[in-house]
């Protein structure tokens, strides 16, 4: 089985002029060690799609059809159909996604650590110690310099290219599989 397999996705929005198709039987896989690349123009649906693997759409005014399932090691599960308390426990974990617009994905109150270390800590068992020097070590590896005194910067203090860095270093704190 792929790592991730899209079948017919669709979304709809239900607005006051009527129902929107902004995805419309969208299907790919992408095995172990792919990469994807989903390319189009502004408004061609690459980022609801995503939002939809996600979950991140809210049911109210959108209607997701499909599929999506993911081989999460043992067991494979439609993130499509499974309820939300479990999928909340598999984004960030298993799925990650890097947003595209991460001054307002990074939440302005909080230190760029403090949102590291938060993503690290819900799904492992572990210090806040040790989730902080894993966020560090991300933000070591995505270029951040000096990363340890940056770890308690707030998002404005960085520049537009170094909050997608936190973005990218946050997505892959706990070694998603996709």
């Amino acid at each position: 089985m792929s790592l991730l397999e899209v079948t017919n996705l669709s979304v709809e929005f239900r607005t006051s002029d009527g129902i929107v198709k902004a995805v419309d039987g969208v299907s790919f896989k992408v095995d172990r060690g792919e990469t994807l690349a989903i390319v189009g123009e502004s408004g061609s649906g690459k980022t609801v799609t995503n939002l939809a693997i996600m979950g991140l759409l809210p049911s109210k005014i959108a209607n997701i059809l499909g599929s999506a399932k993911l081989d999460t090691g043992g067991s494979s599960v439609d993130l499509l159909k499974i309820p939300s308390s479990d999928l909340r426990k598999i984004r960030g974990r298993d799925v990650a996604m890097i947003f595209q617009d991460p001054m307002s994905a990074l939440h302005p109150y909080y230190t760029i650590g403090h949102q590291i270390i938060e993503a690290h800590q819900i799904h492992n068992q572990c210090s806040e110690e040790d989730s902080a020097k894993r966020a560090i070590e991300l933000l070591e590896l995505v270029g951040i310099s000096d990363a340890s005194k940056r770890l308690n910067a707030f998002p404005h203090q960085f520049s537009g290219g170094m909050r997608q860095r936190v973005m990218i270093a946050m997505a892959l704190v706990n070694n998603p599989k996709f």
